[in-house]
């Protein structure tokens, strides 16, 4: 009959169903916690993880931006003082300042600690951070929030940047840049001194490879 009939596609349907309301309920847990706490990029990074596994969202490809000089030696690790102002010293001298455009300081490491260093302690979260494309470079950060770095301001960090990668010869060079703040070094696997991943908006400029005339 059409009610028996109905009865065993219900019945079919059923173990369905609850899974489906079982899915949407873990659903509306992982939204809840995303937005109470998608401030810390490490707790979306952990849900991003938890939906890629249960196939929901796609991996994400990673592009790895590694250092210019890839591993550096090792700074002092001894304790006291004398340590650290040797380390410190160290770092200084494979990092340049330039002044842009505009008057604001341009931070460049030329080296793969100075690099972790210009990248997680120097730079801001809201300050334009630049890398070149596809090459070992250079991590260059304009000192300004992202919306007071101009056009102009722009094109010299990302020249700089450019200057100081593994693209110097070449006529015309894309240079990525984001905010500061989506600048996160790579999964342990990949992972390697001055090795960062860009998890965020992100631009590309072209320029051709140089640094500033007064340097």
């Amino acid at each position: 009959s059409i009610i028996s009939s109905s009865y065993s596609i219900f019945t079919g349907l059923e173990p369905l169903m609850k899974a489906t309301e079982a899915q949407l309920s873990e659903w509306e847990a992982l939204l809840g916690e995303f937005t109470a706490k998608s401030d810390s990029l490490q707790h979306v990074d952990d849900i991003r993880e938890r939906l890629v596994k249960k196939q929901i969202l796609k991996p994400k490809t990673l592009s790895i931006y590694e250092s210019e000089s890839g591993f550096a030696t090792p700074v002092d690790k001894r304790k006291g003082k004398g340590g650290e102002k040797k380390s410190k010293s160290k770092l200084e001298k494979d990092i340049d300042y330039f002044k842009s455009p505009s008057g604001f300081t341009v931070v460049a490491g030329r080296s793969a600690a100075a690099n972790e260093h210009v990248s997680f302690n120097v730079a801001k979260r809201n300050q334009p951070w630049f890398h070149v494309r596809g090459a070992p470079g250079s991590h260059v950060v304009i000192k300004c929030g992202w919306d007071e770095a101009s056009r102009e301001d722009i094109r010299f960090a990302a020249e700089i940047a450019a200057w100081h990668s593994h693209e110097r010869d070449e006529y015309k060079v894309d240079v990525n840049y984001c905010k500061a703040q989506y600048v996160r070094r790579p999964p342990a696997k990949f992972k390697k001194l001055g090795a960062v991943v860009m998890n965020g908006p992100e631009k590309v400029i072209t320029v051709k490879p140089q640094l500033p005339d007064n340097e």
